[in-house]
């Protein structure tokens, strides 16, 4: 019997499968809790791939939406190396509006760039925002990622 067990998604890089081909696309959750999520300093790295991968399906939703009079959205952006907060490319055709309707899933649309979607092993996930956040909260972000050989 398997014992019951939980992944924080800081010890990726341990999960290991015997018959990787076999295994099932991976998903990721980042979840901005409550209030956190109006300040932009908390949004960053989520994901480090720990083997080659491509980013196949984003989900966002939040709990409360942005009140700012201007454009308040999102996006998710690949990193290599040591770039840091908004110096990757985007892994999404256009960005999540976070004055969308609450409560519900935004199916994001993948960029037609192939290789914005691919991970190599130790490329980052982020999370990139644009506007003021003011009033948006429990921001929850799904990714699926697929192994690549």
């Amino acid at each position: 019997m398997i014992e019951r067990h939980a992944h924080t998604g800081t010890d990726s890089l341990r999960v290991r499968y015997p018959n990787i081909e076999i295994a099932p696309n991976v998903t990721t959750t980042i979840v901005l809790k409550d209030t956190d999520a109006a300040t932009a300093a908390n949004y960053d790295a989520f994901f480090h791939a720990p083997w080659p991968c491509e980013v196949v399906s984003i989900k966002e939703s939040h709990k409360t939406a942005g009140t700012d009079v201007g454009a308040v959205t999102l996006m998710i952006e690949k990193r290599t190396g040591t770039q840091t907060k908004t110096n990757g490319v985007d892994v999404l055709a256009s960005t999540f509006n976070l004055k969308a309707a609450v409560e519900t899933y935004q199916e994001g649309t993948m960029t037609a760039t192939a290789a914005n979607r691919q991970l190599s092993i130790g490329d980052k996930l982020g999370l990139e925002t644009a506007g003021t956040l003011t009033a948006v909260a429990h921001v929850v972000v799904t990714v699926e990622v697929r192994r690549t050989f």
